[in-house]
């Protein structure tokens, strides 16, 4: 329990290779002494960590684990439903999006079953990127606003407004994108949920540059800055990136705009992400063609 613990401790500092090993060391000693349930979030919680670096493949194995571990006993707990949901969340973000609905069918049904008011929010977190994903941006949203109505803490209330900002950024509301990001950067600052400020920044950078604002470019630089000087994944860094040359394209700065490309298709490589983030959703793959495609939605 202390390894596990000091684990999410490590997670919320941004100390994600930390994390892990601690999460990880929490499952091998759980499971060496029949504890299934300590076992199950020690995997849990090593695969949000790898989460956290988009390293989908590794969290994959570890939510796997996870689930592997529940079933194998008659016992249901709100644990197999974070495993399912997880699992939903890392298929989608690799670009899989309609395999990913099954994962998140069965995690809303274990949760209802159980009858875990507490997964509500996630869960319909989960629905509204799901639509955005399918460029469903008005159903996003209503999951989304759905989402807040229950409890929740302040790490997922931060996530749940910044992605209602991005389905209300998709529909060119970005007055209100604007106030929901706010608010996000207000919970992130008064809790201390510095490793989501990146977020908030970016997607500020994002909105200001879709109204023309020329502070977009200092809103990027200051999430990078938050990034190196954390010492943050590098998939922060390429999101940031990928959003700053999307912001000088829209100015007609085409040659810095490919030069920050550049570096975040790098630092996506290197994480073994092909291609980059989709507009508007965490998925990855084709988002040049889509961004293309879309021009509107800039």
């Amino acid at each position: 329990l202390v390894l596990r613990r000091r684990g999410r401790f490590a997670r919320t500092q941004g100390r994600l290779s930390d994390a892990e090993r601690l999460y990880a060391s929490g499952y091998e000693l759980a499971l060496a002494v029949g504890d299934r349930e300590g076992a199950a979030e020690g995997a849990i919680g090593a695969g949000n960590a790898l989460e956290d670096e988009g390293r989908w493949a590794a969290s994959e194995a570890w939510y796997l684990r996870a689930l592997e571990v529940l079933e194998a006993t008659e016992v249901v707990t709100p644990q197999r439903w974070h495993a399912l949901l997880n699992l939903h969340v890392v298929t989608r973000s690799r670009g899989q999006v309609e395999e990913s609905v099954d994962w998140l069918r069965r995690a809303e049904g274990v949760a209802e079953g159980l009858g875990d008011a507490t997964a509500r929010p996630f869960i319909q977190n989960a629905w509204g990127q799901l639509h955005m994903s399918r460029g469903d941006f008005a159903v996003a949203a209503r999951h989304l606003q759905d989402a807040l109505l229950s409890d929740r803490g302040a790490r997922a209330t931060v996530t749940i407004r910044l992605n209602l900002g991005e389905a209300l950024l998709a529909q060119g509301r970005t007055l209100d994108a604007a106030e929901e990001v706010r608010e996000a950067e207000r919970v992130a600052l008064m809790t201390g949920t510095v490793t989501k400020l990146p977020e908030v920044y970016r997607l500020l950078g994002r909105i200001a540059s879709a109204r023309g604002n020329p502070d977009a470019l200092v809103l990027f630089e200051r999430a990078l800055e938050i990034v190196r000087e954390r010492g943050l994944p590098a998939l922060e860094e390429a999101l940031t990136l990928q959003a700053y040359a999307d912001a000088q394209a829209h100015v007609g700065d085409d040659e810095e705009a490919e030069r920050l490309r550049g570096r975040a298709l790098e630092l996506y490589r290197g994480l073994g992400i092909e291609g980059e983030r989709r507009p508007f959703a965490d998925s990855y793959g084709g988002a040049r063609r889509e961004r293309e495609g879309h021009a509107h939605d800039s």
